[in-house]
């Protein structure tokens, strides 16, 4: 009978436990504004769209503004060249590299120092882009879309780009 009696009064020091521990009033919430910072999202930002030659290389500069969560880059390009009656041709032959560069990589891109890229589409002359790009917190960052006639042949090739920068 003494082991019932224990094992009665533990289970329900165990339920009165229970019960006080249900019955805290609950903290209030802290306000929004001390973690979240509310931003409005921009609209989206036209980054290129014309035509373009380029002998070495072409860049064109894009912000993403602090507090971006889901900046990306996307749009298309297309690549020629002079044919030999000086007509426009897309083929091989008029292949551009497109890279996406942060700021120190484009430093070290335009000083001949540095291959590292944040994104990269090599030998094309017909793409479509759809890059997600890193999201931003305190601090606006900045890229460079550069197109690259790494080969140099021929010389000159004539690029048509539309390109958009959006914040879903």
């Amino acid at each position: 009978m003494k082991l019932s009696a224990k094992l009665l009064c533990w289970t329900a020091a165990i339920l009165l436990l229970s019960a006080l521990a249900c019955n805290k009033k609950p903290q209030p919430p802290e306000p929004a504004g001390e973690h979240l910072v509310q931003t409005v999202v921009p609209p989206p930002q036209s980054v290129v769209q014309k035509t373009f030659t380029v002998q070495k290389y072409e860049s064109f500069e894009l912000q993403v503004p602090a507090h971006c969560l889901r900046p990306r880059l996307h749009g298309d390009f297309r690549s020629f060249r002079y044919g030999e009656q000086g007509n426009r041709a897309s083929d091989e032959a008029a292949s551009v590299d497109v890279l996406l560069l942060d700021e120190q990589q484009f430093n070290d891109f335009v000083h001949g120092t540095g291959d590292a890229t944040t994104r990269t589409v090599q030998a094309a002359h017909e793409q479509q882009i759809d890059w997600a790009l890193r999201s931003t917190f305190e601090q606006t960052q900045k890229y460079y879309l550069v197109f690259n006639n790494s080969t140099g042949k021929p010389k000159i090739k004539i690029v048509e780009a539309d390109m958009t920068l959006s914040f879903d």
